[in-house]
């Protein structure tokens, strides 16, 4: 009798980043007859070569109005604020909108996407990680949307599966960078990004993805590759990084990691990038931003490294000089 089993061999080719392989089974019948039913594959989507067929999706901002935080952690100001929602995935995200001093709905602004770095739930408010740079943006000129991601502010929950809520964190500014395209007081082609911590890694995945120009100022991000950019930190978890190192063990025998790394797709980005890093920074290390300039630069990728001697991991210490450097960069590139 002929044995039959169905085996696809998907063979990935990333600009410039290298090639490799994988297998993906389905159900199949192994020589005794019995049939097996593979487990479904529900990270797949969020392969960074997936994510590139798939593009931005945008949709419709929903401006909720302007809750009590958002004014009581700024004091005065003179441009407004709210707290918006738009999907991705047909799950809701809250964010807040700085509009810039001065605006005028009959004028158009280029617009910066604020992306935060990690945050605890408890104690949040929307805009929190981001609306300190936003607001100071806010004040030359520019309309800055902070993103909360799910299960933050007034967004929908989160995935349960600690890596699907990472990897969606990618899609969600994706998406938000399309989504805000359709405001009528936004320059198109005028949309910066700027990241912090792990929105720096954000941010990136999202320019590798993308493909498009959009400038992109980072503060402190964490430029190491997936998985290395989540174990890094797993010591300091409240269980050792237990959980964390059993959902890495776990996708790793089913995916290849390479497919969900920002190391792969460096040659995908075309946009200018600033890169700002403290010298006393507990949490990112000044040669990670080294080693990430440096093979942006071997690739001649428009990229600049700008250490602050006794920074940290927040710029404290050097944050005037790193909002400006921020602000002089946008002016220059959008």
């Amino acid at each position: 009798m002929k044995k039959r089993m169905i085996i696809a061999l998907l063979i990935v080719v990333l600009a410039g980043g290298g090639v490799w392989g994988y297998i993906y089974s389905r159900p199949a019948l192994i020589p005794l007859g019995e049939r097996i039913e593979m487990t479904e594959r529900v990270l797949d989507k969020y392969s960074f070569s997936e994510l590139r067929k798939r593009g931005e999706v945008g949709s419709e901002v929903e401006f909720l109005g302007r809750p009590e935080a958002v004014d009581q952690r700024r004091g005065s100001k003179n441009f407004d604020s709210q707290v918006l929602i738009y999907k991705s995935e047909g799950k809701r995200i809250s964010g807040v909108i700085n509009w810039p001093v001065g605006f005028d709905e009959n004028k158009k602004y280029p617009v910066i996407v604020m992306v935060r770095g990690y945050a605890e739930k408890e104690g949040y408010y929307p805009g929190f990680g981001s609306f300190r740079v936003a607001d100071e943006l806010a004040k030359k000129g520019y309309l800055t949307i902070s993103t909360d991601f799910l299960g933050y502010g007034e967004s929908d929950g989160e995935s349960e599966d600690m890596l699907e809520a990472r990897f969606a964190k990618a899609v969600a500014v994706l998406d938000l960078t399309e989504s805000v395209k359709d405001l009528d007081y936004v320059v198109e082609e005028k949309v910066g990004i700027w990241g912090h911590s792990n929105g720096g890694q954000i941010a990136v995945s999202v320019l590798e993805i993308s493909g498009e120009r959009i400038p992109a100022v980072l503060w402190a991000p964490v430029t190491k590759g997936f998985p290395e950019g989540v174990l890094v930190y797993a010591d300091d978890l409240d269980d050792g990084g237990v959980a964390v190192r059993s959902a890495v063990d776990e996708f790793e025998r089913q995916y290849d990691s390479r497919l969900y790394s920002i190391d792969w797709y460096l040659p995908g980005i075309r946009s200018p990038l600033l890169v700002l890093q403290g010298d006393r920074d507990e949490w990112v290390g000044l040669f990670w931003q080294e080693d990430f300039v440096n093979r942006l630069e071997i690739l001649e990728k428009d990229v600049e490294l700008v250490v602050y001697k006794g920074a940290g991991h927040n710029m404290e210490g050097s944050w005037a000089e790193a909002v400006k450097k921020t602000t002089d960069f946008f002016d220059s590139q959008l």
